[in-house]
């Protein structure tokens, strides 16, 4: 049988060392040399207390795995178990000549290779130092990976414990981390965070930016945290983002933003800001284009709701609907059915209430500087009611033959009834008020985005009354009635006179 050392009873030598505790007679297990005590042979062991060697009499070694004192010992004592190891070689290659194993080679210690290791099945419990190149097909590596230049696995590696690579991992098929689902973590740092990705196997959760994610997946950074999804085909591109005091979603290119519910887009925010409802609901006899509500403190019932409706099949044009509920305050109370319409803008402009009682709030406890006032009669008679046709009548409720006043007529009697009203570019009576949109050339300040020969359209602003159709009426009646006063008035002085 062949052997390394100088006879075969000291072929491998291994000491374990415990510290005994008061009366211990029993000595197992990994020693403070960290391996743990196992022999084939008790012959081949040697036991030491304090030092001193102790007799075949003095100990019992037969299972193995342990020793047995004869007589316990004292508290501190240093027990030492000295195991030797005979081993057999199945082959020997020479240095010179080279050769084949034919048997297993396991190596306790390092294993140094110059040229190509081939190898069908290695199972290495040392240290690998490879200066060339490593064919492997299979490898089970237990212990530390620690490489400096480019692995390439064109089988399976499994790694059971850390793996270092300084260079390149490159695997040409699955990669599975923590496929036994143990409570580990994984974790990808990058130039300035160390938890650029993170994995908590005990949580089941993913970090971005942080090693404790609050949900499922979480992302944080100390300056605006954000998502964005890019389609580089459309130029098309999504932003989820977190600035110093709000959150902002949306698309930072020209794209209108779509909402879903069910698989079926419900609200579309366009790309020019304007907000379109998408999917209509039937409610009753009633087409629901749009509708936003309001519930009370319990979630029990609707408490006010505003919307544009029409009828159930579409044909007639929308209104807009103001709608609120006076008894909606207790839990027993819910549904739709318990708020009613108090107000609707027709399609054509009119306004329509369900109760004639309109007011104001005119408390005198929410003002200052009370006087009385007395309008100027000369003024009053002075205004002038009109009828007219718009020159856009899709634009106002299609009507013609209008009675009310015109703006003009009114500002230079009294401004006080004139404001004025924002037309956008994209309304059809933009093209009738004053041109302030601005043209940009050579000598003009070209803003980004823009460039030399492009037209800016700016708001253009329509004159607006405040006195609307039913004034004019009571307007036109009160100056027949004065004019009639007047002529009376008249003849009763004649009649003095006389």
């Amino acid at each position: 049988m062949p052997y390394i050392g100088v006879s075969p009873f000291n072929g491998v030598r291994r000491k374990h060392t415990y510290t005994a505790t008061a009366s211990q007679t029993s000595f197992s297990g990994a020693g403070t040399e960290g391996a743990t005590l196992s022999y084939t042979d008790s012959t081949f062991v040697d036991v030491f207390q304090n030092g001193v060697k102790l007799g075949e009499a003095d100990y019992t070694a037969t299972s193995g795995t342990a020793i047995v004192l004869a007589q316990g010992a004292s508290l501190n004592d240093l027990v030492e178990v000295v195991v030797y190891d005979v081993f057999s070689v199945a082959d020997t290659v020479s240095k010179s000549a080279g050769g084949t194993f034919d048997g297993n080679v396991t190596m306790a210690g390092t294993l140094g290779v110059t040229g190509v290791l081939t190898g069908t099945s290695l199972d290495i419990s040392g240290n690998i130092d490879v200066d060339g190149t490593t064919n492997l097909d299979a490898v089970d590596i237990d212990g530390a990976v620690d490489m400096a230049t480019t692995l390439v696995v064109a089988g399976t590696a499994t790694l059971s414990g850390a793996a270092t690579v300084g260079g390149v991992l490159t695997a040409n098929a699955g990669v599975v981390f923590n496929e036994s689902s143990a409570d580990v973590d994984f974790r990808v740092e990058s130039n300035g965070n160390a938890n650029m990705l993170f994995v908590n196997g005990g949580t089941d959760k993913v970090g971005i930016g942080t090693n404790d994610p609050h949900q499922m997946l979480g992302i944080e950074s100390a300056s605006n945290p954000a998502i964005s999804i890019v389609d580089t085909t459309n130029n098309v591109e999504c932003l989820i983002y977190v600035d110093d005091n709000s959150v902002q979603m949306g698309s930072l290119s020209n794209h209108t933003l779509r909402f879903r519910t069910n698989n079926v887009e419900r609200l579309r925010l366009m790309a020019n800001g304007r907000l379109e409802n998408q999917s209509p609901s039937n409610s009753g006899n009633v087409l629901q284009d749009f509708r936003i509500d309001w519930r009370n403190e319990n979630n029990a019932g609707i408490m006010s709701s505003i919307g544009c409706v029409r009828t159930a099949n579409g044909s007639a044009p929308g209104a807009f609907v103001i709608r609120t509920s006076t008894n909606v305050d207790t839990a027993s109370n819910s549904g739709d059915g318990e708020i009613s319409e108090k107000f609707r803008v027709a399609a054509n402009g009119d306004l329509t209430a369900t109760d004639t009682s309109i007011a104001s709030n005119s408390d005198s406890r929410l003002k200052e500087n009370i006087a009385d006032f007395s309008y100027d009669l000369t003024k009053f008679k002075s205004l002038k009611t009109k009828t007219f046709d718009w020159k856009q009548p899709a634009l106002h409720g299609n009507k013609s033959g209008v009675r009310g006043f015109v703006a003009q007529d009114i500002e230079t009697i009294d401004d006080y009834w004139i404001d004025e009203v924002e037309v956008q570019a994209d309304s059809d009576d933009y093209q009738y008020l004053e041109d302030k949109d601005i043209l940009y050339t050579e000598n003009s300040t070209i803003p980004d985005g823009k460039k030399v020969g492009d037209l800016e359209y700016k708001a253009r602003m329509a004159k607006t009354s405040k006195l609307g159709q039913k004034d004019a009426m009571y307007v036109s009646i009160i100056q027949q009635l004065i004019t009639k006063i007047e002529t009376l008035e008249t003849k009763v002085a004649a009649l003095e006179s006389a």
